[in-house]
């Protein structure tokens, strides 16, 4: 019998496989595809890193922990997997998200630097922003090489003992007194508890236990530019984010493994059927569009930009956006954490570890405040 079977061995997942066995658990990890892929919401090369955040009292500490976690794990596993070289958040001036940010910043004892449009330009001139712009530098944190991350993740948890069962799917969960049985067709898993961490099909496990959420699933997109590649290499150009007072959102990175830099839209978004396949960028007449290339068009210096190529990945979150963290009830047998889509790979080492702690019966050691997460939300 195992003790911890974490069914979704996704970024979560494998982050919670990763020290449940590095603490000496006899864990088990089972997920629909074979981790690192590109079927749910992890690939894509890169994510941002950012401990400060607008909910200034659980949402910052938490990154606070993951960013710390992260340079653990770099040391531990000798990957470079974390490129500190700060990430900016800027916006129109007077933007309330960006003074939001520092706020929270100055709250939580986190370093920045506070910039004009033409500071910015100065510092990186691969930008072109208006001069009464402002923009929030934090100055220890940068980038995740998110594949990278999951794969690591997945060799330690296996060094030290995990097993993976891979490419399978959940006939059915089953639970008695002592132990929850989990049927994959040929063998069925016998555990003291399980973890649910299945990102956008979360919803397809949770029918076997007569369970649903309001997840919502999108499509997003996000392209990647050709242009001066001297003005946007990783050593001298930041991560970035852009935040209007409309609401729209956009990010980027710069040159990493290829001399090319990454945008996205983090607003928007088609909805769709997660267990239908997902249509391949470029599908829709406006997916190399959505706001992105124009905002690159007049918010950067290099004229010749252009896209050089696409690609897809989902959303999964909650009517609240915020996470589900929580025992689905007072047995503490299952574990359920999901909805966690378009900003959550910034929070995942420290997630990993509070579904340990979750599984090993810790829950008062954990520093965050855990309420925003709890299922009784929903039920309000």
């Amino acid at each position: 019998m195992y003790d911890v079977a974490i069914v979704g061995a996704g970024t979560m997942g494998m982050a919670a496989g990763f020290y449940l066995a590095k603490d000496g658990k006899k864990v088990a990890l089972i997920d629909k595809n074979d981790p690192p892929h590109k079927n749910g919401a992890h690939h894509g090369e890169s994510r941002l890193m950012r401990r400060a955040h607008l909910d200034s009292d659980t949402y910052t500490p938490l990154a606070t922990r993951a960013h710390v976690l992260f340079k653990e794990l770099e040391a531990f596993s000798n990957e470079n997997i974390y490129i500190t070289n700060g990430m900016l958040c800027f916006g129109p001036n007077g933007s309330e998200y960006v003074h939001a940010i520092a706020n929270a910043a100055d709250k939580n004892h986190v370093l920045y630097d506070f910039l004009n449009g033409d500071e910015i330009n100065a510092r990186w001139p691969g930008f072109d922003l208006p001069s009464d712009y402002e923009g929030y530098l934090e100055l220890d944190t940068g980038i995740l090489l998110n594949e990278k991350v999951v794969g690591t993740y997945r060799r330690l948890a296996e060094e030290s003992g995990a097993d993976m069962y891979m490419n399978e799917t959940v006939r059915s969960i089953e639970r008695e007194e002592d132990a929850v049985f989990i049927d994959l067709g040929d063998h069925t898993i016998e555990a003291k508890k399980i973890i649910i961490t299945g990102g956008k099909m979360v919803n397809e496990i949770l029918e076997h236990m007569d369970m649903e959420l309001p997840i919502t699933v999108l499509r997003k997109t996000f392209s990647w530019f050709d242009g001066n590649k001297d003005l946007y290499k990783q050593d001298i150009f930041p991560a970035w984010t852009y935040v209007d007072d409309e609401g729209k959102i956009y990010y980027g990175f710069p040159n990493i493994e290829e001399d090319v830099i990454k945008v996205g839209r983090h607003d928007g978004g088609r909805e769709i059927d997660p267990a239908t396949e997902m249509e391949p960028f470029g599908y829709f007449n406006d997916d190399a569009e959505l706001g992105v290339t124009k905002f690159v068009e007049t918010h950067f210096a290099d004229s010749t930009l252009n896209t050089k190529s696409g690609d897809v990945c989902t959303y999964a979150t909650t009517p609240d956006m915020d996470f589900v963290i929580d025992y689905t009830d007072e047995s503490k047998q299952i574990i359920l954490a999901c909805g966690f889509s378009g900003h959550a790979f910034k929070f995942s080492s420290a997630i990993g570890e509070i579904l340990k702690m979750m599984a090993n019966d810790e829950v008062d050691d954990i520093e965050i405040n855990m309420s925003k997460f709890k299922l009784s939300r929903f039920n309000k």
